[in-house]
């Protein structure tokens, strides 16, 4: 096996959270005046950082070998011919494969024709996961804290954070901190909540609240006739009628006069002829179905904090 000098020398190119699969041969020496296992002279160069790099040229691939920790990392593979691959090592190819970004999986000659022509199924992928600020995890979370029967008031952020493969997706340290940010939150906004119920309460409690308008006629906001009317006309009833017409068909209408109920016709025609229907209908599914699952989550996490408790 022959090993040569490369001419330039290269940085590392470090991944964070892999670690290299091939281990540089024992006997590749750090002194510039040193021989390796095999004869081989090994040239040190000095990087501006202060570190000593050993540059390794093994069958047609360059090798970047790190003095410190005995790692080395596939930088180059010029070998680009099926008869070329087949003369590496299966770890040569592995290499290869690594600095490419490409699944080291398979027998020698998989590794070769992944190397010659790699799909997209062959290049590593990284798990996905939700954005915490729109996750169905942070809603979970939400929904146990604002639960005051909840065993999560009974444990540790980090108790929590192992209770739950959803909340596992995310780092601890992370979700620990989160957590302990929509609890502060929660309680600040009860606080508020808290104080506005006694404000609107005293102000409502200083009015005299009348059951008809400064006209005489009932309030609409709160009168039946609000909600029959938008079903009436959301189901054609008055389809060829004319507003006085249409006026004396339920006596809940009749208990406002004409003109102020054919100003609410118009009104409610105008809000559902606007109102983009469909959309409002699959936010709404979309939500329902959001819900639900977050609501599953909870069933299954106090039934397993349960079954715990039992043991």
């Amino acid at each position: 096996m022959m090993y040569s000098f490369s001419s330039h020398p290269r940085e590392p190119d470090y991944q964070f959270g892999e670690e290299s699969d091939d281990d540089v041969e024992e006997g590749a020496g750090a002194d510039s005046n040193d021989h390796g296992a095999n004869g081989v002279d090994v040239n040190v160069s000095d990087d501006d950082d202060g570190d000593d790099d050993v540059l390794l040229f093994e069958n047609g691939v360059d090798y970047l070998a790190d003095n410190n920790d005995g790692e080395q990392e596939s930088i180059d593979a010029s070998p680009q011919t099926v008869d070329d691959l087949r003369a590496l090592t299966v770890n040569d190819l592995k290499a290869m494969l690594a600095a490419r970004g490409l699944l080291k999986q398979g027998n020698k000659e998989e590794l070769i024709q992944r190397i010659l022509n790699p799909q997209d199924v062959d290049f590593k992928s990284k798990p996905t996961r939700e954005q915490w600020k729109t996750s169905k995890a942070k809603a979970f979370l939400i929904k146990l804290l604002m639960d005051t029967t909840s065993d999560i008031h009974w444990k540790t952020p980090e108790e929590v954070w192992k209770s739950s493969e959803w909340f596992q997706q995310y780092p601890k340290h992370r979700f620990v901190d989160n957590m302990k940010n929509i609890k502060k939150a929660l309680e600040d906004k009860g606080r508020v909540i808290e104080e506005d119920i006694k404000l609107i309460s005293e102000e409502l409690a200083a009015l005299n609240f009348s059951n008809v308008t400064k006209r005489g006629h009932p309030h609409w906001h709160t009168h039946s006739a609000k909600k029959l009317l938008a079903e009436d006309l959301l189901q054609g009833r008055n389809v060829n009628m004319k507003p006085k017409e249409f006026h004396v068909t339920r006596p809940e209408f009749e208990e406002f006069p004409l003109r102020v109920f054919r100003g609410h016709i118009y009104q409610e025609q105008r809000k559902q002829r606007e109102m983009p229907l469909k959309i409002a209908k699959r936010n709404k599914l979309a939500q329902k179905k959001y819900e639900q699952e977050v609501e599953a989550e909870a069933v299954r996490w106090h039934e397993a904090c349960r079954s715990r408790t039992a043991r």
